[in-house]
């Protein structure tokens, strides 16, 4: 059993009625403990995190689990958008990318002995499931925007916890109309690159914001697998159906 420090946060909104909470995400800070205390309970910020863990093993709690807390972004994973929602975020010290920091910084002992903890006992208490469907990297709800916590072993940590850690799946949809144009930004000014057709699979790697249509701004920017697709662009997510 670990001790939980608190250290709250007020940058946090309320879930949505009926959103279940099975997604855990782990990110790594870009700076030091402190420095990402501070950050993470600054309103000016707009970000935090459900927990943050420093290098020696302490776990800070910023943010209620019954709370959306600001760590996601513009992410998607499995036909989802806006996983704030629906996960829940972890940070670990780690200098990595931070200003003036060389090479990779490793994450301590104490450091992934806490975090499996905590993972395990979020799955145990939340019914989420022990496999890499449901314990993910920042890296891997948002794709090409982020790369954190670059160096972690989450399949290591997972099979710690007694988990399954076998591959992640890519993150198939498919076309809905009979046709759609595949652009080559997110507007509809934009040059067409090509088209896709209804029922044609596709894998996106990013989901970004663009021109407003449809009730959102969101748009899919596709991943190159030949023989699937070949032209590079960007989609309305609406005109899609997620297919895991």
């Amino acid at each position: 059993m670990y001790n939980i420090i608190p250290a709250p946060s007020n940058n946090h909104e309320p879930r949505l009625p009926g959103d279940p909470i099975d997604l855990i995400v782990l990110h790594a800070t870009v700076g030091s403990y402190q420095g990402s205390l501070d950050w993470l309970r600054n309103p000016a910020s707009e970000v935090s995190t459900h927990y943050l863990i420093s290098k020696d093993g302490r776990i800070a709690q910023l943010v209620d689990e019954r709370n959306q807390a600001w760590h996601a972004g513009t992410s998607f994973w499995r036909g989802r958008t806006s996983i704030n929602r629906y996960s829940i975020g972890i940070e670990l010290e780690n200098l990595t990318g931070s200003r003036g920091f060389v090479g990779q910084d490793p994450y301590t002992q104490a450091q992934v002995s806490s975090a499996a903890w905590l993972v395990g006992d979020i799955c145990a208490r939340r019914n989420i499931p022990r496999d890499r469907q449901h314990i993910v990297s920042h890296a891997e709800i948002a794709p090409r925007r982020k790369s954190d916590p670059k160096g972690l072993d989450i399949n290591a940590l997972v099979q710690q916890i007694g988990g399954y850690s076998g591959s992640v799946e890519e993150d198939v949809w498919y076309v809905v109309p009979q046709r759609v144009n595949i652009r080559q930004a997110p507007n509809t000014d934009a040059p067409v690159a090509s088209q896709a057709y209804r029922g044609q699979k596709l894998y996106v790697d990013a989901i970004v914001h663009g021109e407003r249509l449809m009730g959102s701004d969101l748009w899919v920017h596709m991943k190159r697998m030949p023989p699937y697709q070949f032209d590079l662009g960007f989609i309305k997510l609406e005109l899609l159906r997620h297919g895991n």
